[in-house]
């Protein structure tokens, strides 16, 4: 007698649950990354800093991100303040800094 049973097996319950928990780790990881404490201080791999990089207008599809020169930097008055959105556009002190 063939009997036909309808459901889901512990094995293919258990692939499911680690596959979901594989996807739960890479989102919980990439929301740690988004979630970068900003103002900070540009390059962030050496002591000798040279713009200050606040975000303005920042909410969930939007931002604009403003470099000030700092110290060494802070004599270039062509590129004294360079802003980038989430666009794309890119505005400058002068045209020259792009």
């Amino acid at each position: 007698m063939k009997t036909n049973q309808h459901g889901f097996t512990l094995i293919e319950v258990m692939i499911v649950v680690a596959i979901m928990g594989i996807l739960a780790s890479i989102a919980y990881s990439y929301e740690a990354a988004c979630s970068l404490v900003l103002p900070f201080n540009a390059p962030r791999d050496s002591t000798d800093k040279y713009y200050t990089i606040p975000v303005a207008n920042r909410t969930a599809s939007t931002y604009t991100l403003t470099a000030t020169a700092i110290n060494a930097q802070a004599g270039d008055t062509d590129c004294a303040v360079i802003n980038i959105t989430h666009l794309g556009v890119k505005t400058a002190t002068t045209a020259n800094c792009w």
